[in-house]
């Protein structure tokens, strides 16, 4: 069961392992990563398994929704366990977009519309409020979403502790390897993933 203790310490470590990626880190991983791996096909197909687990949060939402209309539905643990990592990710996906819109971050690489980047203009920094898609790359949400996801199932499958850590490493490696994101992003959307995957989980009833 998380506790405050746990989600205090989650807080600070987070915060300062994102200060220093922002000040130190950032740039020049940035700068080694499109060098050296983001051509590499693996790291590109990595971080769609957390547009997988995003699609399955959702419908397993959609579906308990449905089934509270139209029949008594009284969860046990199984259904508990899903509901919980669903509403951990679907909390994660709207809590991304919002900080998204507010830090207005330019991200390592130009993806959409000739948005200044760090690769391509040597831009880089946050722009508050600044709206659009070129400036949504802090933090991660594919980040937020998974840790989100292995941190309710931490808590609630134990036994399968491996799997999910290993499972937001994958994604977490991709989003490095492939350059999406910078390092602060990532960690920032870690520590934001597993806060709201406590909270989660500690305000369930049942655990």
């Amino acid at each position: 069961m998380p506790t405050r203790s746990s989600a205090r310490t989650v807080l600070l470590f987070g915060t300062v392992a994102t200060i220093i990626c922002l000040l130190w880190l950032d740039r020049p991983a940035s700068t080694w990563s499109y060098h050296h791996l983001h051509s590499i096909w693996v790291f590109v197909a990595l971080p769609h398994a957390a547009e997988v687990i995003d699609g399955a949060a959702l419908f397993a939402l959609v579906v308990r929704g449905i089934a509270a209309i139209f029949c008594t539905f009284r969860p046990g643990a199984r259904a508990s366990l899903i509901l919980n990592t669903a509403l951990a990710v679907f909390i994660a996906l709207a809590a991304r977009e919002i900080l998204k819109y507010l830090f207005g971050r330019t991200w390592p690489e130009t993806f959409a519309y000739n948005s200044p980047s760090w690769i391509k203009d040597g831009a880089y920094g946050f722009h508050i409020l600044h709206g659009g898609e070129g400036w949504t790359s802090f933090p991660s949400g594919h980040t937020t979403a998974v840790t989100a996801f292995a941190t309710a199932l931490w808590y609630q499958a134990p036994r399968l502790r491996i799997l999910w850590v290993l499972i937001a490493l994958l994604v977490i490696f991709g989003l490095y390897g492939a350059d999406f994101h910078f390092l602060g992003d990532i960690s920032a959307g870690a520590t934001l993933g597993i806060l709201i995957g406590q909270g989660v989980v500690a305000l369930s009833p049942r655990w």
